[in-house]
């Protein structure tokens, strides 16, 4: 571990550690280090000191990439590794589709469960029968999704390492998030530049990838990255950085976050002296009901709009102002109730996943009207009935035989001339006309779908939904990953929800909970909730962690209570 003589002055600390990071010549780099202590400030440095644009930048979700890319697009190439491995994959494969239902497909097509083939392929399990099972018929498809695409270029980058190319610099994100797959890939990666690697066990929080920072540790703990830190937090307030610290202490106490890396994590007091003196407490409000949380959450949700909304709508970036975060039982029952509010919050994207599978298997089509997966995409859809018709042609396929010379003259047909339909659509030069023949066939909302879909794909019509920011965003504690906002609420914190059984906590379960309450930058509130429709509910034993001079914790509040609490807010500060 490069460490730092620590002065009394936190800037010149937090300086100092990260120069050591900026100044080391190593090769490999880690650092370990929490939420909101400027890993994306230190790679803006370390990219600036390079000199050169040909860095890589590689994280885990879509929304660190919009994130980093703000910063950095101009230093270095930021994309998620399913990204970077899709640009590769599609020079080396370029007759081969991308198809994000494709696991789904393979399920139907073989009877094992997705969730089978997405563990085997996260484990990077490839001994495994049905490993061999899923390649064999991606091949029949010529088809890829996001866990084969890494896995099959991977394979192909230990014959072939050219076909990923040198940078002087590659910079990893959130490595803890990544599967042993992703971990396989980004060890292959070490041969094409100086790698820095950046990471928290204890924010690791996606089971599903059956990694849980283990990569993470065992890397940091190998003896071939040189190690660093970053301790100070300059995004939360003092009470939710000491909290947290309590949170850890008592898990590792009580036999929880065993294996963790030890690290620093303090709170930067520079220039938040006044948000750690307006807000010194960590808000608990235990809520008698579903009834009083949604008077609550509708009551203090509007008025941070009305003081906050314009300054907000000033600001650079697209950070929401405020995070509703949860199970998706608590976001399902709340979102349907801030109807006052409704017009602040981020919608929930409505896709019609039936309708994109078709307009994918048509949009395939129109280049190769043989393509096994296209037609498959319309079966997904569009079944043939009756089912054991359906089931026999599947079947059949599993022979490699062409599904086009397996399905129906009449079914081939009534496609063929929805595929030219939406040719002549594409080539008009006036789209009137072509609409309308789409409509007969179609219908309204079908139509419009389709038109919507290849204008988009033909570049005519541009996405912009990712670009617009809502002041209000619901997310689950996983989404929340990537996210800051000014103020947090932290939805339905029972036992019984987070953790779901609190004699069998999960270390994910209180890495979830510390993800949650980092997400802050000023006042956060939790909400237990004793009754939720009329099951009883004990609040989350995460709270009892917390030393309780941090904390401002009320009484059950009935929906009349809410009231009375909000108007006597409203008192004080006048």
């Amino acid at each position: 571990m490069n460490t730092v003589v620590v002065s009394s002055d936190q800037q010149i600390d937090r300086h100092a550690y990260t120069q050591i990071i900026i100044d080391s010549t190593a090769a490999k780099k880690v650092i370990v280090a929490g939420p909101g202590t400027g890993k994306t400030t230190t790679f803006e440095l370390i990219l600036k000191q390079s000199g050169t644009p040909n860095n890589l930048v590689l994280t885990f979700i879509n929304r660190l990439v919009n994130d980093l890319n703000c910063r950095l697009s101009d230093l270095a190439k930021v994309c998620t590794l399913h990204k970077f491995c899709m640009g590769i994959f599609n020079r080396q494969f370029p007759d081969w589709y991308m198809v994000s239902m494709l696991g789904a497909i393979i399920s139907e097509d073989t009877g094992v469960k997705e969730d089978i083939f997405n563990e085997l392929f996260h484990k990077l399990d490839e001994r495994n029968p049905l490993f061999k099972l899923y390649l064999k018929r991606a091949t029949y498809y010529k088809a890829i999704s996001f866990n084969d695409s890494i896995y099959r270029i991977l394979k192909k980058a230990t014959i072939t390492p050219s076909i990923i190319p040198d940078y002087d610099n590659i910079l990893i994100d959130e490595y803890q998030d990544f599967s042993a797959l992703e971990v396989a890939f980004i060890k292959q990666l070490e041969s094409h530049g100086k790698i820095l690697i950046v990471g928290d066990d204890d924010q690791a929080i996606y089971n599903g990838k059956y990694d849980l920072g283990d990569s993470l540790r065992s890397l940091y703990r190998s003896g071939e990255y040189t190690k660093f830190e970053l301790p100070f937090c300059s995004r939360c307030p003092k009470v939710i950085v000491e909290s947290v610290s309590d949170i850890v202490e008592n898990a590792v106490k009580k036999g929880y976050l065993q294996n963790r890396i030890n690290k620093s994590f303090r709170a930067f007091e520079p220039g938040k002296e006044i948000v750690n003196e307006n807000y010194p407490k960590l808000q608990i409000l235990n809520m008698a009901s579903v009834n009083a949380a949604e008077v609550f959450l509708n009551m203090y949700i509007s008025a941070i709009l009305q003081d906050e909304l314009d300054d907000y709508r000033n600001r650079d970036g697209i950070e929401p102002l405020i995070l509703v975060i949860g199970t998706t039982k608590y976001l399902n029952i709340f979102r349907s109730k801030m109807q006052n509010i409704a017009e602040y919050i981020e919608p929930k994207q409505n896709n019609n996943i039936e309708i994109d599978q078709l307009c994918e298997g048509y949009r395939i089509l129109l280049d190769d009207e043989t393509s096994n997966i296209g037609w498959r995409l319309l079966l997904l859809s569009d079944k043939i009935t009756p089912p054991k018709e359906h089931r026999r042609i599947l079947n059949n396929s599993l022979n490699n035989t062409p599904l086009i010379d397996l399905l129906p003259e009449e079914y081939k047909q009534k496609h063929k001339a929805n595929v030219d339909l939406i040719r002549e659509f594409i080539g008009a030069q006036e789209s009137a006309a072509a609409e309308a023949n789409l409509e007969v066939v179609f219908g309204v909302p079908i139509k419009e779908k389709i038109v919507r879909y290849f204008r988009k794909v033909d570049g005519e019509e541009s996405d912009s939904s990712s670009n617009s920011s809502y002041p209000i965003q619901f997310v689950t504690y996983q989404g929340s990953k990537g996210l800051a906002a000014d103020y947090v609420f932290l939805l339905g914190v029972n036992n019984g929800d987070i953790p779901k059984d609190p004699t069998k906590i999960a270390d994910y379960e209180i890495c979830e909970f510390i993800v949650g309450l980092t997400r802050v930058k000023k006042e956060c509130y939790v909400l237990p909730i004793s009754n939720v429709y009329g099951e009883k509910k004990y609040r989350n034993v995460f709270l009892s962690w917390i030393t309780p001079q941090r904390v401002a914790n009320s009484r059950f509040l009935s929906k009349n209570d809410v009231v009375e609490l909000f108007r006597q807010c409203k008192t004080e500060k006048q």
